[in-house]
């Protein structure tokens, strides 16, 4: 519980205690970085514990502004008549950025498919060429009754960034449509490259909501996603330990080639965001498992079930060949599907290139190999949905794998296929009443 100016009280209850009795009590606060006990009402800088009476009150100075930093227990703000959900936000910063220093803005797509940015009403309105996110973003000292969602929205991202908006402008791209310059991680003169920040992305149609906190592309700083649905509160996601905290593990729990990913102060990159890219230092990190994956598969045909179908996975040339065996909806039996190369690290880290090309079951067994390569379980298919095989031997994506020794639970979405055997930080309702976004530091 976060406390700031003001009155509270608080109440102690035990069924073993008589009315009347002696009981001890002190109340930790953080006075300007000082943590003092406040016995009785008044500040005083003293570690000894106050003595009060069972059955009487005590009060003292502060007032309660947020609920617990995962969003568990809440006080949701008011949905207006017509509108899908509500967004609202928990500085959990701890004193390090009021509120006024935190920006806010979200930029998405409405139900006709053009751009457009939320204002905290609920109105969407449509980017124009050469507009900037100066116009779209907000303080959060300005959101105490947080956003409206509309149902015409229905995807976007929400960026969240300290001491100054986050750097974004409307174009008209190669198409004539209308366009967002958003962040570029792979550009070191882009402008948000001094600007800390972090965001969460999410699809809210047909009355249910998909949404995670994403590690994908970079961290900026511990973000957490509480959902609501109209049950009640339903899960939390994301980080909760302190920024501080996540670059000094990340910097002693990861390999040396791990730790070039971090961009103190600001970020801590993905691997083919920095050095692990095709042609950059570590560029062919992953080069000899592939290698050995697909020796694997020329050597050894092995059958695997997914949810299209099962299929035997044999290798030939540089070609990876599943032979369907048993097809299930759109995967049909005695049909071929292939990954048409080995991937490069580029490839294997981002899921592009040979593993996101070719018809709809060829980019989902794409998607599988993909995780499997990450997490170093490709020659195993058993292993494919058994987490705790998951990351056992080098050479692996031990950023990803970070992010699931330190979030909520384990689930996080550290590379682009991570919701493979369901590991990635999304969650999902068909009946969203409203997201609590706290935001960490």
């Amino acid at each position: 519980m976060t406390y700031s100016s003001g009155t509270y009280s608080y109440t102690l209850t035990n069924s073993t205690f008589t009315s009347g009795a002696a009981i001890y009590v002190c109340v930790l606060v953080n006075d300007g970085g000082t943590e003092k006990c406040v016995p009785q009402g008044t500040l005083s800088d003293t570690t000894s514990w106050a003595q009060v009476t069972y059955g009487s009150s005590s009060s003292g100075s502060g007032s309660s502004d947020d609920d617990s930093s995962d969003g568990s227990d809440a006080t949701l703000v008011t949905l207006n008549s017509g509108y899908e959900m509500t967004f609202q936000f928990a500085n959990n910063t701890d004193g390090s950025y009021a509120d006024s220093s935190i920006y806010i803005c979200c930029v998405g797509r409405n139900s006709s498919g053009n751009f457009c940015y939320l204002k905290p009403d609920g109105t969407l309105v449509e980017i124009t060429s050469g507009s900037s996110s100066t116009s779209w973003s907000y303080k959060l000292s300005d959101l105490s009754s947080g956003m409206q969602i509309p149902t015409t929205l229905t995807s976007g991202r929400l960026y969240i960034s300290m001491d100054t908006p986050v750097v974004m402008s409307g174009i008209v791209d190669g198409a004539g449509d209308i366009g967002v310059v958003q962040p570029d991680l792979n550009n070191s003169s882009d402008a948000n490259a001094s600007i800390i920040f972090d965001w969460i992305e999410f699809t809210v149609t047909g009355g249910g909501f998909w949404g995670n906190t994403t590690q994908v592309d970079q961290f900026g700083f511990p973000v957490t996603m509480a959902m609501y649905n109209d049950s009640g509160y339903y899960r939390t996601v994301g980080i909760t330990e302190s920024r501080d905290a996540i670059f000094s593990e990340y910097e002693s729990e990861v390999p040396a080639a791990f730790r070039t990913l971090v961009q103190s102060p600001y970020r801590i990159i993905a691997p083919c965001k920095g050095e692990f890219r095709t042609g950059s230092t570590y560029g062919t990190y992953m080069s000899d498992y592939v290698d050995e994956v697909w020796n694997y598969y020329a050597a050894n045909t092995v059958s695997v079930s997914h949810p299209l179908g099962v299929f035997d996975i044999h290798a030939s040339g540089d070609e990876l060949i599943f032979t369907c065996t048993d097809g299930y909806g759109t995967a049909v039996t005695g049909t071929d599907y292939y990954i048409t190369g080995k991937p490069d690290n580029t490839a294997l880290f981002e899921g592009s290139g040979v593993l996101a090309s070719g018809n709809t079951v060829e980019l989902a067994l794409q998607a599988q190999m993909c995780a499997a390569l990450n997490r170093h379980v490709a020659a195993s298919p058993s292993s494919w949905s058994t987490p705790s095989s998951y990351y056992g031997s080098a050479p692996a994506n031990y950023y990803a794998k970070f992010w699931h020794d330190h979030s909520i639970d384990g689930y996080a979405y550290g590379f682009c296929y991570d919701d493979v055997a369901e590991q990635s930080s999304i969650i999902e309702t068909y009946t969203p009443r409203g997201l609590v976004i706290g935001i960490g530091f």
